[in-house]
């Protein structure tokens, strides 16, 4: 089978991928879901039915297994930028446009 990104042939094999949904205002993960992916570029195809489970998972229509906390970080914040005096921080400028 040839990969529909790069066209190698014979190059891709099923694997159990973690897939994340960023669209939206809920993102989430979801783990364990059959995939192929190719060796050579990367990118994973999906069946038709592991999108629509994926889709009935956003619409809460399935539990989640488990809750966790992510960071998030955000550059525009006034401590993201080391001042070289160890751990103290400064605000950053603003940009030039």
């Amino acid at each position: 089978m040839a990969c529909y990104n790069c066209g190698s042939i014979n190059t891709e094999k099923p694997e159990l991928v973690r897939y994340f949904q960023w669209a939206g205002k809920n993102p989430f993960f979801v783990d364990n879901v059959p995939a192929t992916v190719c060796r050579v570029c990367g990118p994973t195809g999906y069946m038709g039915k592991v999108l629509s489970i994926i889709d009935r998972a956003e619409e809460g229509k399935i539990p989640p297994a488990s809750t966790q906390m992510v960071r998030v970080f955000d550059l525009r914040n006034p401590l993201a930028r080391n001042d070289g005096k160890g751990d103290r921080l400064k605000p950053m400028k603003p940009a030039i446009r």
